[in-house]
């Protein structure tokens, strides 16, 4: 089931998100990776590596439909993955199949910084052996896949293993899910045949999505097995329907896992929530109040960090090109509930794509996720959070207790030059 936010995920925004007592000094953001193109889900490796995914920036290929949103997007292999290691950035894998998104007649911005929201890589992640699975999104029509695969794009609306070589070279391995097929098979939200997943956990040998483009939460196994977990329809917020659009999902210390809504386009600021669903249960809200959640990660201590793509929801999609800032924000949401804000609005995060807590316990984050050639990863360091009101947004906190380890290993923490 599609709509403009839950297709094309970054490309709705405006407004004011809430307000907060007392002044923040701003955290401080260490750029870690620059000159990247499109950046979104990023994680830690075995080898202390920490590793981005980056979307890319389409290309000059063969066009195919936006839904909904009167644009198209053009398809090229320009998408990779790039790690950073002592102090080294590079690209480890490259030449993988991305979209982004123009309008009608016109060519996609080539200028460093410009707009240019893409769809391809949007996550990876590391299996208890160490081996690296990355997640593709689609955002178009099932109807599209065949023309797709045969100029490069299988791997679009895919969950794909990779090897890495003696050489530390990287090759496609042999385990693959077509997600798409999925959507068009079981259809799980009965609307149209739309996915995109984006945000992707591995515990054991079972990965877990969060697919925005189906609103849909569902596992997967190494046999090729796929399982609904949970489906989030459509609600009424001040009279109008929302679709909850699920971006994000993390394991929390009690063996829960805690979903991120975006939300979908023009829904009220504040309307976004953190659901948290036991195994085999139904989800219930942890905590709300927020505005378009794009990532969700634990720290040692059991805090949640909560980040948000931008606290304006309400502004015209921006599909012509156009420069347009998305002040993101940051929040920790305390095991006893209470919240805080770590980054405040235009305290620099522009857009963000993905957050990961590092095994040093650091809060990293790809920030402007949707340009071309300025996308970067930063570091929160020495961050002043602010308590919120306790008049403010209310927190439903659950007890967050439980012996199972979050998804981070205790690998070599970064090292940076």
């Amino acid at each position: 089931m599609g709509n403009q936010c839950s297709v094309t995920l970054f490309l709705s925004v405006a407004s004011t998100l809430m307000c907060f007592s007392g002044a923040a000094q701003a955290a401080s953001l260490t750029t870690i990776a620059s000159n990247l193109n499109n950046p979104r889900g990023i994680t830690f490796g075995p080898n202390g590596g920490l590793y981005i995914a980056e979307a890319g920036v389409g290309g000059n290929g063969i066009v195919v439909p936006a839904p909904e949103l009167n644009s198209i997007q053009t398809f090229g292999l320009s998408g990779s993955i790039t790690r950073v290691r002592d102090g080294v950035q590079e690209r480890v894998l490259t030449d993988l199949p991305s979209l982004a998104l123009i309008p009608e007649g016109a060519t996609p911005p080539e200028q460093a910084g410009a707009l240019l929201p893409a769809t391809g890589a949007h996550d990876i992640e590391f299996d208890q052996n160490g081996n690296p699975y990355v997640l593709f999104g689609y955002a178009t029509t099932t109807d599209q896949q065949d023309a797709l695969s045969a100029v490069g794009g299988d791997d679009l609306g895919s969950l794909t293993a990779f090897n890495i070589n003696e050489d530390d070279s990287w090759q496609r391995g042999e385990f693959s899910i077509d997600l798409v097929e999925f959507e068009e098979l079981d259809n799980p939200d009965d609307g149209a045949f739309l996915n995109n997943p984006f945000d992707l956990e591995i515990i054991g040998e079972t990965f877990y999505i969060a697919d925005p483009g189906g609103n849909n939460f569902y596992s997967a196994d190494l046999d090729g097995n796929v399982a609904l977990n949970a489906v989030f329809p459509p609600e009424m917020i001040e009279g109008t329907d929302f679709e909850r659009v699920p971006t994000s999902v993390a394991v929390g210390p009690d063996g829960a896992f805690y979903i991120g809504e975006l939300t979908g386009n023009f829904s009220p600021p504040g309307s976004a929530r953190v659901l948290r669903l036991l195994p085999g249960g139904e989800p219930e809200v942890f905590a709300e109040g927020f505005t378009q959640i794009i990532g969700l990660d634990f720290d040692s201590k059991e805090n949640l960090y909560v980040l948000e793509f931008s606290v304006n929801p309400d502004a015209p999609i921006p599909t012509d090109g156009s420069d347009q800032e998305f002040t993101g924000a940051l929040f920790k949401v305390a095991a006893d509930g209470n919240r805080s804000t770590v980054i405040g609005p235009n305290e620099g995060l522009v857009g963000p794509g993905g957050i990961t807590v590092g095994p040093d316990d650091a809060v990293y984050i790809s920030n402007f996720g949707t340009t071309v050639g300025t996308g970067q990863v930063v570091r929160v360091d020495a961050a002043a959070s602010v308590p919120e009101p306790s008049s403010a947004l209310a927190v439903l906190s659950v007890g967050m207790t439980g012996g199972i380890l979050l998804k981070r290993r205790k690998w070599t923490p970064l090292e940076t030059a």
